[in-house]
């Protein structure tokens, strides 16, 4: 029987319409210049797509975040949401959030400590975390954070998924094959969220800095 975890076609136009909408292509803008990128989606646009197509194909999902911890003397990162086919962006201020209590009592702390995955499941106790308590009263069956595996490992970017579904993600051919394939779709964005993430590191670092005029020039090689 075929599910979402072995259907390898599947996933592959998945990752086939990713590549396209977070790269685009190469050629020259209408205005002549050379130009990287041409016809790539806002990184919010690609991740609402993303998640309308996981949606469809490995359904149904009741929400899935996507959270980016940036360098920035104001902001500590920001988050995405995706709720039952509608997305929303939040910014999170580094002031205080370190004594923020709906942050430390959430599974983004314990995947900040561990590095490591952090799933709960309908059966099991609910913890103390508002977040889990609001989707357990919500119906959520399931719910998995994984943190993605980038290349700067002071800061901590992660994916969440949460499922309605009755037997959870174990309904993908078992909990292994289930929790394997919310891995493969984390780690598909992984290179496309991480390449945005330096973006906006490098920028706002030259904006704070050095000053937004003169880090545009530079950034964009006039150094």
């Amino acid at each position: 029987m075929t599910t979402p975890a072995t259907d390898d076609a599947g996933f592959g136009r998945l990752s086939a319409w990713l590549a396209s909408a977070a790269l685009g292509d190469t050629g020259r803008r209408s205005d002549g210049q050379l130009a990287n990128n041409l016809g790539a989606l806002p990184l919010i646009d690609v991740f609402a797509g993303f998640c309308d197509r996981l949606h469809d194909w490995a359904g149904p999902f009741s929400r899935i975040s996507l959270g980016i911890e940036v360098l920035h003397p104001e902001l500590s990162g920001g988050s995405m949401y995706w709720h039952e086919g509608t997305t929303t962006e939040r910014e999170i201020a580094r002031a205080g959030i370190l004594g923020f209590d709906e942050y430390l009592r959430s599974p983004v702390y314990v995947v900040e400590q561990t590095n490591r995955p952090w799933r709960w499941r309908a059966g099991e106790t609910v913890p103390d975390m508002p977040l889990i308590q609001d989707l357990h009263a919500q119906g959520v069956t399931d719910y998995c954070l994984l943190p993605l595996p980038i290349q700067d490992t002071s800061r901590t970017t992660t994916l969440s998924f949460a499922t309605k579904r009755p037997g959870g993600f174990g309904t993908f051919g078992g909990d292994e094959q289930g929790l394997g394939l919310l891995r493969r779709m984390a780690w598909l964005m992984t290179p496309y969220v991480e390449r945005v993430a330096l973006r906006i590191i490098a920028l706002n670092l030259l904006d704070a800095y050095v000053g937004k005029i003169a880090g545009t020039r530079v950034y964009a090689g006039q150094i």
